[in-house]
């Protein structure tokens, strides 16, 4: 069977255009930073950012004081675009399940976001099970399809069943409408890890 999940070179593209789209995640992140706050998360406790993309997290972490951030994405051309425009945080070029520089550096963490990936990864599951048992992991998901995407969730209790076996679900849960588009919603949870395998 055809895997619908896309190659790196996909995401290398409309780079500009991610820049000029960021403020439409306003909320989540905004909303994410608040998580990490409300639970006595340290400005200097490294945050790791899983397909981190082009920074657009980092930008919001530094509003907030975070000095210590790792952002992780297996496209170059992203990975790249984010170290110019962050300079004072880490960035990781890597595949997280299959390459050892990554894996490197989820080992020394406890700290995990995710926002928007999972739904774009076949063995979405795998990239949990790298991360240290006991992290804390805040996430988001959405509710429509959309390029590149292999999965979407209709509302919250899918995301929890869904992964249920690979985290453990805190009562922290926000729905949020996508700025512009009020069909399309965002589940933004946080969750602990429960096993490491990688």
């Amino acid at each position: 069977m055809k895997s619908l999940e896309k190659p790196s070179i996909f995401y290398d593209k409309n780079i500009t255009d991610m820049e000029k789209s960021e403020h439409r995640y306003e909320e989540l992140y905004t909303s994410a930073c608040d998580m990490l706050i409300k639970n006595n998360i340290s400005l200097d406790e490294p945050i790791i950012d899983i397909g981190c993309g082009i920074g657009a997290f980092a930008l919001y972490l530094k509003k907030f004081g975070f000095k210590k951030y790792v952002g992780i994405d297996f496209s170059k051309r992203r990975i790249d675009r984010a170290a110019e425009r962050f300079p004072e945080y880490k960035f990781v070029c890597g595949n997280l399940v299959t390459d050892k520089i990554p894996k490197k550096v989820i080992k020394k963490g406890n700290v995990f976001v995710c926002f928007e990936v999972l739904e774009h990864i076949e063995n979405d599951k795998e990239i949990i099970k790298c991360i240290p048992k006991n992290s804390l992991f805040i996430f988001s998901v959405p509710n429509i399809s959309g390029h590149g995407h292999v999965r979407w969730f209709e509302n919250q209790k899918q995301v929890e069943n869904r992964y249920n076996d690979v985290l453990l679900f805190t009562e922290e849960k926000i729905q949020m409408i996508k700025k512009g588009k009020p069909h399309h919603k965002l589940f933004l949870f946080k969750t602990y890890t429960l096993e490491n395998k990688c």
